[in-house]
């Protein structure tokens, strides 16, 4: 109790303060912290998280992500029945039948072409 009246001054003196001086004082620090470098920060991350979640609740996306979930499905399953070597060598020789496919396809029809020119003419 004898310290409790011991600061009383210093009690009295914080109560005033809060009370009477403090008026405002959240608002000029707010401020002070929307001015700076952290806020805009802050800001711009809130704002690529709304941007985010409203792109991600779109039908599109979730169709993307599900479809590529599916495709991963399968190639684990590949992988778990056939091996890593030879899933890879697989793949590896899809690309290039894919990649050559269009090459295939005008050699054939040039040479169809000129079975025709030596038939026609």
């Amino acid at each position: 109790m004898s310290a409790l009246m011991s600061q009383y001054d210093v009690a009295r003196k914080t109560l005033n303060t809060a009370l009477n001086e403090s008026d405002g004082s959240a608002e000029r620090e707010l401020e002070s912290w929307n001015s700076g470098i952290e806020a805009s920060l802050a800001h711009l991350q809130a704002s690529f998280q709304e941007f985010s979640t409203t792109i991600l609740n779109s039908d599109w996306v979730k169709g993307f992500v599900d479809t590529g979930t599916a495709v991963l499905d399968v190639i684990t399953s590949i992988i778990d029945k056939v091996g890593v070597l030879q899933t890879a060598l697989i793949g590896i020789g899809g690309f290039k039948f894919f990649k050559n496919l269009d090459l295939f396809y005008s050699k054939l029809v040039t040479s169809y072409t000129r079975k025709q020119r030596k038939w026609c003419c």
